[in-house]
């Protein structure tokens, strides 16, 4: 779709992910990796108050520059075997992260053959709706699409 969609690489640095908010004025941004990126002053800093800070600035961008903030991150090591992931499997968080979301999606994995396309997806917290839930899923990798795993339906 033309210049719709940006990839924009190696952006470290808060200020950097402001920069570029002003300079193309999108509707949506996604940070991968979005507790990597850091902030002034984080040095003397915890690292839950670092990303509790970084969060609220993503979430000031929002209203800030009439952009919606999407970040993407990785769950803990706990996680791992699990169908259902919530806020505590959040890497790294447990404290500053999930306080400053509207809105997580946990996405489980088993590393096991016969689960290879089964995604399971749980909606733990929604400020938008109020609305929870989770259900599982069949991943299509070729297409990059979540499927209902009972009708085949791509409305997931």
């Amino acid at each position: 779709n033309g210049n719709a969609i940006k990839f924009i690489g190696d952006v470290t640095h808060i200020h950097q992910v402001e920069k570029y908010i002003q300079t193309f004025h999108p509707r949506v941004v996604v940070i991968d990796q979005g507790a990597k990126v850091s902030i002034p002053s984080s040095k003397t800093m915890s690292e839950p108050n670092v990303l509790k800070k970084l969060y609220q600035l993503y979430r000031g961008f929002g209203p800030k520059y009439n952009c919606s903030i999407i970040t993407l991150g990785q769950a803990d090591e706990k996680s791992e075997g699990r169908k259902y992931l919530g806020l505590t499997n959040m890497d790294s968080s447990k404290v500053g992260i999930p306080g400053e979301l509207d809105w997580a999606l946990g996405i489980g994995f088993l590393d096991q053959p016969e689960f290879q396309h089964v995604r399971w997806l749980n909606i733990p917290k929604n400020k938008l709706t109020a609305r929870r839930g989770r259900t599982e899923v069949r991943f299509k990798i070729h297409a990059s699409r979540f499927y209902d795993a009972e009708t085949g339906e791509s409305d997931v």
